[in-house]
């Protein structure tokens, strides 16, 4: 369950037309872990993290496999920065349709 909290804790670029750009993403959802996860974007080769990856002047979307038969498939909104993630598959409790909230990523200011 901690795997899919981390996954959809996505973010929004900083500047469109960047080849390369972070996500800081946050799980809003009242049930699970707050934790920031940092998403890599690469608009030139359409991925996430390595994972193939829609990317339009809109929205990012892409799966990640859960577990055997399932899939975690996440939309994020490039101008509200907020996320969903729904999972395809057996039907489980765990399994419910999550939120978040992404940003750029900022420079480390240290």
């Amino acid at each position: 369950m901690r795997y899919c909290f981390a996954v959809l804790s996505l973010c929004l670029p900083l500047a469109a037309g960047a080849e390369q750009f972070d996500l800081v993403c946050t799980n809003t959802d009242d049930m699970g872990p707050q934790e920031d996860v940092t998403l890599r974007i690469d608009t030139d080769q359409s991925t996430v993290n390595g994972h193939s990856a829609k990317i339009t002047d809109s929205m990012i979307s892409f799966d990640r496999p859960v577990s055997e038969g399932s899939t975690l498939t996440i939309v994020i909104n490039r101008y509200t920065g907020s996320l969903q993630a729904t999972y395809s598959g057996p039907p489980s409790p765990d399994r419910r349709p999550l939120h978040g909230k992404c940003t750029g990523r900022l420079k480390s200011q240290f």
